[in-house]
């Protein structure tokens, strides 16, 4: 569905619009004309529609008073606007979203001016609502944000501050039609210091929806496999192979299901950097079944969304949330285990938000093993002393508030050293890039500064529960050929230091 739809007359205002095809007059991309007999003919129920199918702007182009060639059509129609707009009103929706304009010129150059000031006023409601959503309206302009901010330490174009000033200044077109919303990490880092609880990365999404909308491009990274991958998982989904498990699979009926989401795909994309994701998948599977818990994989799993819900593309969010909570009710599982922190958040916030309340129960992996954590015995031939440093992702901390658990599963382990960075939990930096988009120098470098940070400690492991985080560093890393800390996946660690039993080996799926 067009952001805005536009009823015109079949007489004067068509020949405008005709005339402005001529011309080639710069008319709104999500704008759709659809001719009627006359606007007197439009109900009621006519005007609400397009609402309910996602418009965001309903114009009434009429012929003016005394030239109707329905003699009182423009009045019918003037009265069903005005009734639309108080029932709009009523349900929350803002009237202005609705108008009615009658038309006496035909040329193109009027209509051109009328539909762009009403897609001018649309564009703004829209951007008066975000301002109104996120607490942007109380911002004090104080700058805490830019001075706490990851990029904007790198960047200095970069400023939260900025931005939301830019947008209440009415700005917004030049911010929508430039690189910078696609800049910020979504981080939340601002969010933990903002006195205002101004919830900046909210506003920084819906801008990228509106930009979207308008036709913005992202720069992708990687070519864009990333996101070619999850539009055609959109449109087309099909079942999944398990040829990336590395042990036998058995059938079994269970209500618990766990999520593999991304990893065998990133396998494919990050070979390059002798990365194996699905080694962290194995891992946790392996882990839950020490501690006694047997999910089941399904094949008809897709992408979880999260890289399109926060780069605009919000339609194939849905259909990919539709599908996973298709698949999940049909298999009538009651809780999804996840080894991917964006998955997590995605599941427990984003889709409840978008698609209502559910039942379902949604749990990260460290939680459930630490309920559970006499279950993991540790090896007691593997006890020579190693010092790790712990990356809190970003999803999984500032978004989901899980600091501890994977902190609490090293403590099992006497002859594992835990060694804080300076900045952790609530203070961590990001690791420098969100949604494979906008990949630059200036995420390098915050990516090189977050290893410089594990450095420090000394530590000779640096451990994350993210495969985003692991894939970003890692990346940084052989492109300065900078080794002095290794990485690994906070799974495939502490499946390495407990003692397995062959009968722990065995993976489930159906």
């Amino acid at each position: 569905m067009p952001s805005i739809i536009v009823y015109a007359c079949k007489w004067n205002p068509s020949i405008a619009a005709d005339n402005a095809g001529v011309e080639k007059r710069s008319i709104p991309d999500d704008m759709r004309i659809i001719t009627v007999e006359c606007t007197g003919s439009l109900t009621t129920a006519m005007l609400i529609q397009p609402f309910e199918e996602g418009a965001r702007g309903v114009l009434v182009l009429g012929c003016s008073a005394g030239e109707c060639h329905f003699v009182n059509g423009n009045e019918f129609a003037k009265t069903r606007v005005e009734e639309a707009k108080s029932i709009l009103k009523w349900l929350g929706h803002r009237s202005e979203s609705l108008e009615i304009n009658l038309m006496s010129d035909t040329s193109g150059a009027a209509f051109e001016d009328i539909v762009n000031r009403f897609a001018s006023r649309i564009n703004r409601l829209q951007i008066t609502e975000m301002i109104e959503q996120t607490n942007a309206e109380y911002c004090l302009e104080c700058g805490v944000c830019t001075g706490i901010c990851p990029m904007s330490r790198i960047n200095k174009s970069f400023s939260p501050r900025i931005i939301v000033e830019d947008c209440l200044l009415s700005l917004e077109s030049e911010i929508l039609s430039s690189d910078i919303i696609w800049t910020c990490l979504t981080c939340k880092t601002c969010e933990e210091v903002c006195p205002s609880k101004v919830n900046f990365t909210d506003f920084i999404r819906q801008l990228r929806d509106k930009a979207a909308d308008s036709g913005a491009h992202m720069a992708l990274t990687h070519a864009g496999i990333l996101q070619q991958t999850r539009l055609l998982e959109a449109k087309e989904p099909r079942k999944k192979t398990f040829e990336w498990l590395n042990c036998e699979k058995k059938s079994l009926d269970t209500d618990i299901a766990y999520f593999a989401g991304c990893a065998p795909v990133y396998d494919i994309v990050f070979k390059y950097l002798d990365l194996k994701i699905t080694d962290s998948t194995n891992a946790i599977l392996n882990l839950l079944r020490l501690a006694g818990i047997n999910p089941a994989l399904s094949p008809d799993e897709v992408c979880c969304g999260h890289d399109a819900y926060w780069n605009g593309e919000l339609d194939v969010f849905k259909r990919l949330a539709r599908h996973n909570l298709e698949w999940i009710k049909k298999g009538n599982y009651k809780t999804v285990i996840f080894g991917c922190p964006e998955g997590y958040h995605t599941f427990k916030n984003i889709y409840p938000r978008e698609l209502g309340e559910s039942s379902l129960e949604v749990l990260f992996w460290t939680d459930i093993i630490m309920e559970n954590k006499y279950a993991l015995i540790p090896d007691i031939d593997n006890h020579e002393t190693v010092s790790v440093t712990y990356q809190d992702p970003c999803r999984l901390g500032r978004y989901s508030g899980i600091y501890e658990s994977p902190r609490d599963l090293l403590t099992l382990f006497e002859n594992v050293k835990l060694k804080e960075m300076q900045k952790n939990r609530e203070t961590s930096i990001c690791c420098g890039s969100s949604g494979w988009v906008q990949c630059t120098s200036c995420n390098k470098s915050i990516q090189m500064s977050r290893l410089d940070d594990a450095k420090e400690t000394e530590a000779e492991i640096m451990l994350t529960a993210c495969p985003k985080c692991l894939i970003h560093l890692r990346c940084a890393q052989k492109d300065t050929n900078e080794q002095s800390v290794k990485l690994m996946d906070l799974a495939s660690f502490v499946y390495s230091l407990c003692k397995i039993s062959k009968k722990n080996e065995v993976l489930y799926a159906r």
